[in-house]
């Protein structure tokens, strides 16, 4: 009849208070993510401690099956959480959703019954344990902090309403235990105290790791809100190719476990871009793309005029240029340089990309990409590219991305070809923006083949798309918010240089004077954490910030940049054969450059920085957001571990003294059940002393149990007393006397229940 004492009036009026305060905890986690204070998830809550709160009540009356029965709803507990959360997302999603109080991923069923789940019965065990075994303030407020660090760790306020709430329930559970324990802090045994010990150590270690570690960078949009702008499916922050409106994956990232996301087959090491800024907001210090609007979008029909941006093919255009009688080249320019590199093709390079779980509406795009391959799939047979050179697949059709490992190749010039084969050394770019842009409609204009035609249109097609105004408004850096210290910098760096790449090379040159250092994991100053400050004071950072400050100097300096976000190109396995991981994310500048285009420049100076287009080295440094989730998740299993060992302990203390005696000498095994007895009965009924005499055992036992113990009292007497030698055979006696006494003051205490 046991489920009609749990319904009982008396043992209702017990589990009230512990059960709002479980309720008003797991309401606050589950406003946190859903942000109303009534959902169905709370009602589920309320009947899951009704059935965690029936089920230890049974434990602590049944204590030889207590703890299969709870080691087996431990694990119907976490099956299901794994059950469930193969219908989610991601798991990797998961954590992120977790962490930032859906603050960057939407909330979905499945996260918010694995969350409840989880949380009702690890709150709802400690809960029942602290208010019904061991009473213990200090836990029971550790507990009312867990919403409270959640909060926290989301940089989101603590609710006003919830804060109160808890802290009232705390408040009035302490008066009743103290009311109806007459003292407000019972059970100081060394075991009870003990526990209680393990248990503050356990949950003071589970909040302390939910406190959130402050921001590391000025740029560090770690997990910046996903803006489905434009049609574009998924969640940010969610490692896959999703269109964010504005910057932060560099850094995001590499904040998360190492993970593989490509493998890329290929004959040359090169940068990957996903997504490309071209305009900078000072107050929120994020980059964005003031050009990412529906009519500059995407184009399907990008591969020709791509494949005809070849230095080589520009080399050719610019021979015939001359022969018809062209007059605007630079006139330091010798023929025979150009012929040079007229004479051989601009070499063709392919990246065959196998994406490991990585579902992304991007392709992995050199910044000199000329045309895409994917395979296996009917429905998206073309790719798009943007005006910023951005690669995407269809993204008309219903599932947009590129599935996880669905695999495709990318053709692409190298983007160290016009440093690498001396074209800029040459003297080839040694012209302005506005004199190439001249150039170029002077070669449209004077007659040339197919051919060379095509070829002069397709970098002045580019150029336009950049300089939409030019000639008249080329200036087009002066529209952003530089400060004067930042112009004044740049202008001091570039001084006396004359053309871009000059200019740009300086600029790089400046990060690499010795004086700044890679360092993910260091925070500068909340009020001073501006790319002034870096460059200036700090001289410590990320690639980010590295990026952001040369293309803040660039664009003062009067080049045209761009802030890219991408990866860069790996850790080789084998020749040839580079794995991409979340740890080679990569934010790096790229310059356009007259009489060149696009040349990526690297001002971060982790591994090797030398040169254009060098590659940065593994940012590894940064919290490993999963080890702190999976430490958090430990924590908690193992603070619910020693909840159920402090549960099991008196009974397996039991078992091992029944042990102990049945292994005994018969003297010795009496004196020791008489000893147990007399520790037990003097505890139980607060006795002025803790041993007993055998007169005084014998009156307990006869008036609290209604039998005389004489098979305990006599052996110990003649044993102790007489020296007599006391047998096996008696010594059973007196265990078999020992346990149906302990069973009847157990059965009276559940009585009195």
């Amino acid at each position: 009849m046991e489920h009609i004492k749990f319904f009982s009036r008396e043992n209702a009026a017990k589990k009230a208070l512990p059960f709002i305060f479980v309720q008003i905890i797991c309401s606050a986690l589950a406003y946190l993510y859903l942000k109303t204070y009534f959902n169905l998830y709370e009602l589920l809550s309320a009947g899951l401690t009704v059935i965690f709160f029936a089920a230890l009540d049974f434990i602590s009356k049944h204590k030889k099956i207590g703890f299969f029965v709870y080691a087996g709803i431990m694990a119907v507990i976490f099956a299901a959480i794994d059950v469930i959360m193969a219908f989610a997302p991601s798991r990797i999603e998961f954590i992120e959703w977790f962490m930032t109080g859906a603050a960057t991923i939407e909330t979905n069923a499945a996260y918010m019954l694995s969350l409840m789940l989880f949380f009702t019965f690890f709150i709802s065990s400690a809960v029942y344990y602290f208010t019904h075994l061991i009473y213990r303030v200090s836990i029971l407020t550790l507990l009312a902090m867990i919403p409270c660090a959640v909060f926290i760790k989301a940089s989101q306020p603590v609710p006003t309403f919830y804060a109160a709430a808890l802290a009232a329930i705390d408040v009035m559970l302490y008066l009743y235990h103290y009311k109806t324990s007459d003292k407000a802090v019972p059970n100081h045994g060394k075991t009870a105290a003990l526990t209680g010990y393990i248990d503050f150590a356990a949950a003071a270690l589970l909040v302390a790791l939910l406190i959130p570690k402050p921001q590391e960078t000025p740029y560090y949009e770690k997990f910046e809100q996903f803006s489905s702008y434009f049609s574009f499916s998924g969640s940010y922050g969610s490692i896959d190719g999703s269109y964010t409106e504005h910057s932060g994956n560099a850094d995001l990232y590499n904040q998360m476990e190492k993970r593989e996301l490509f493998v890329v087959n290929v004959d040359t090491p090169e940068y990957y871009k996903v997504q490309v800024y071209d305009s900078y907001d000072s107050e929120n210090r994020w980059w964005f793309s003031k050009t990412a609007v529906p009519s500059r979008m995407s184009r399907f029909n990008w591969q020709n005029e791509a494949k005809e941006r070849s230095l080589s093919k520009l080399a050719k255009a610019y021979l015939e240029y001359l022969d018809q009688g062209g007059r605007l080249l630079p006139k330091s320019l010798d023929r025979a340089v150009i012929e040079r590199f007229a004479a051989d093709d601009e070499t063709v390079h392919t990246a065959y990309v196998k994406p490991i779980d990585y579902p992304s509406v991007y392709l992995l795009a050199p910044e000199r990409t000329i045309a895409t391959s994917l395979y296996g799939r009917s429905d998206v047979r073309s790719t798009r590219r943007t005006d910023l050179g951005e690669i995407m697949t269809d993204t008309t059709v219903n599932y947009s991305f590129l599935r996880p490992n669905e695999e495709y190749s990318v053709d692409f010039y190298s983007k160290d070809e016009a440093y690498s084969s001396g074209y800029i050394e040459s003297g080839l770019c040694n012209m302005s923006a506005e004199d190439f842009y001249e150039l170029l409609i002077d070669m449209i204009n004077c007659g040339l083949s197919d051919d060379s035609y095509s070829t002069a249109f397709a970098f002045l097609r580019e150029y336009n798309n950049e300089f939409s105004d030019l000639p008249s408004s080329f200036a087009g850096f002066e529209e952003y918010d530089i400060s004067e210290e930042m112009r004044s910098l740049a202008a001091s760096i570039t001084e006396g240089l004359t053309y871009d790449y000059e200019k740009a090379e300086a600029i790089e040159s400046f990060f690499n004077d010795g004086s700044f250092s890679y360092d993910l994991g260091y925070r500068a100053p909340t009020d001073e954490d501006t790319p002034e400050f870096f460059v200036n004071e700090s001289k410590r950072g990320t690639c980010s910030d590295f990026a952001t400050a040369f293309c803040l100097l660039a664009k003062a300096a009067g080049l045209n940049v761009h802030y890219v976000e991408g990866f860069n190109s790996g850790e080789i396995q084998t020749a040839g054969v580079y794995s991409i991981t979340t740890e080679n994310a990569h934010a790096y500048p790229e310059v356009y450059i007259a009489g060149a285009g696009w040349i990526i420049y690297e001002p971060t100076v982790s591994g090797n920085s030398a040169g254009s287009g060098s590659g940065s080295g593994n940012e590894t440094d940064g919290t490993d957001y999963l080890t702190v989730f999976v430490t958090s998740v430990t924590v908690a299993v193992l603070g619910v571990l020693l909840l159920v060992l402090a549960l099991l302990m008196p009974l397996i203390s039991e078992k091992l003294f029944v042990l102990r005696v049945k292994h005994s000498d018969g003297s010795k095994a009496v004196i020791m059940l008489y000893n147990r007895l007399s520790a037990k009965l003097s505890k139980h009924f607060k006795t002025e002393t803790k041993t007993l005499t055998p007169k005084q055992l014998s009156l307990f036992i006869s008036e609290k149990t209604n039998r005389s113990a004489e098979e305990i009292i006599t052996p110990f007497e003649q044993a102790c007393y007489g020296e007599q030698i006391i047998t096996k055979e008696t010594a059973a006696k007196a265990l078999e006397e020992y346990n149906l006494v302990v069973k009847n003051i157990k059965r009276k205490n559940r009585s009195k229940a």
